[in-house]
């Protein structure tokens, strides 16, 4: 098989919106109470009890007492605007976020590590299958981060505005902000396409192939976004409705951004710019 030229796939960042980027990141309020007297304070707060909610549906954390010579590492709120790809406006959102930086080494966090799939072997193989006519598809897995199953003992004081008391909780399941939070949610998910019937391929860690009969699907993960790749359009959504019932996922339909990428698909010449 000839190596796909990296002609037939081309990059063009969206530099546009870059400085709006910048101007809108500055309006993201610092805390829950600027947060509350901003113009936006019954969606801000909205994002707060959708988050609270998704965390304790999860099973998260649980009540406990802090072991003697254990800190307990009080949490933040984080208040986000959520943009689509193009950079258009989508939601607020907001993150109860761990600051990992106070974790130590052999008590709360050892391994960090996790994989993404690297630029080359992306453009390579939608470069590959492209030039076939493939379907080639993006969603994102909701919340990714909190189904990671966490190892460690790790004991968290949610931010005061939502517990004044300041009670202190176990984490059973990761938070953002976890030095081994990516690690755990990598690991998750390689559980689950393995089971799924995938199989990681040796030079690519965040590559996965499935072979059913004749037909073949190929996902490629970065964090918390998955592209998915086949030539059989019910392989496709088989797919996608496997993961759905195993985690909560966004379907972006046909891939349109992808690393900051921009990707314009022509059909008839079998190419993306």
């Amino acid at each position: 098989m000839d190596a796909p030229s990296q002609e037939s796939v081309a990059q063009s960042a969206p530099a546009a919106h870059v400085d709006e980027f910048a101007r809108m990141a500055q309006e993201d309020p610092a805390t829950y109470e600027t947060a509350l007297a901003s113009p936006d304070a019954a969606l801000r707060e909205e994002a707060v009890h959708a988050e609270i909610a998704a965390i304790e549906e999860n099973a998260t954390w649980q009540l406990a007492r802090l072991p003697k010579g254990r800190e307990a590492l009080t949490c933040k709120l984080v208040f986000k605007r959520k943009y689509a790809a193009d950079g258009t406006d989508a939601r607020h959102k907001v993150r109860i976020v761990v600051p990992g930086y106070k974790q130590r080494y052999g008590v709360d966090f050892e391994e960090t590590y996790a994989p993404v799939v690297d630029f080359e072997v992306v453009t390579l193989i939608l470069a590959y299958y492209v030039a076939r006519g493939a379907r080639i598809e993006l969603v994102d897995f909701v919340n990714a981060f909190l189904n990671g199953e966490i190892e460690e003992e790790v004991y968290i004081r949610l931010p005061p505005p939502l517990d004044p008391n300041g009670h202190v909780y176990k984490l059973l399941k990761s938070l953002y902000g976890l030095r081994q939070s990516p690690r755990n949610w990598f690991k998750k998910l390689h559980g689950a396409l393995l089971e799924l019937g995938f199989v990681a391929l040796a030079t690519a860690d965040c590559v996965f192939v499935k072979v059913d009969g004749g037909d073949k699907v190929v996902v490629m993960v970065y964090v918390d976004d998955l592209v998915i790749v086949s030539n059989n359009d019910v392989v496709v959504e088989e797919t996608k409705r496997n993961l759905g019932e195993k985690f909560g996922i966004t379907d972006f339909g046909a891939l349109r951004y992808f690393l900051g990428i921009k990707f314009d698909r022509s059909p008839r010449q079998k190419t993306i710019d």
